[in-house]
């Protein structure tokens, strides 16, 4: 993305060049009378001009949406938050649930993420860890944080599914929850 700038500053500084050198170039040669002031020859530098912005415009439109999308922390285009669910619930069969997954750019090639993830117990943590972030690292995601929770009494461990919906629908919201539900809507997976 900074290349596709600094291409930009450079092709706006060259084209400005372009149509100084061809509107002095018409202005000079073309003959007219000089007190005709509505000779074509007197709006070739504003047409000309308007041209170029007209297409530094048109060429800066996408790097302002990419560094837009960045600066809004939005989910990358190829990513799909509900399947990264469902997959981590597969290739890591010792977490239950998983939900609060953020994703979102940090620059244009590092993406973070960070997710609250639920288990039955915190044996092999280390272990359950790199799986997981193993998992991200193979989606391209290359910077997680985890928050696991556990709760012994967990209603979980007598429901055989882990379908992404219905463990949400079983475990509600958060195990580590606000002490008044203020904060409920502020979250938003």
């Amino acid at each position: 993305m900074n290349m596709h700038g600094v291409f930009l500053h450079v092709l706006a500084d060259a084209l400005g060049s372009i149509v100084v050198i061809i509107s002095a170039l018409i202005i000079k040669f073309v003959p007219h009378e000089q007190d005709d002031k509505n000779h074509w020859t007197v709006y070739i530098d504003p047409t000309l001009s308007v041209i170029i912005v007209i297409i530094i415009s048109l060429s800066a439109l996408p790097l302002f949406r990419d560094t837009a999308s960045i600066l809004l922390q939005t989910i990358p285009k190829d990513l799909e938050i509900h399947k990264i669910k469902a997959q981590l619930l597969k290739a890591v069969p010792e977490i239950n649930s998983i939900h609060e997954l953020h994703i979102w750019r940090l620059t244009n090639e590092k993406i973070i993420a960070s997710a609250h993830l639920h288990r039955r117990n915190l044996t092999n943590y280390m272990s359950v860890a790199g799986k997981v972030k193993n998992f991200f690292h193979s989606i391209g995601i290359h910077s997680v944080t985890m928050q696991y929770e556990h709760d012994a009494d967990d209603p979980l461990t007598s429901f055989p599914t882990r379908d992404v919906d219905t463990l949400s629908k079983l475990t509600g919201d958060c195990l580590l929850r606000c002490e008044n539900n203020s904060c409920e809507t502020q979250t938003c997976c």
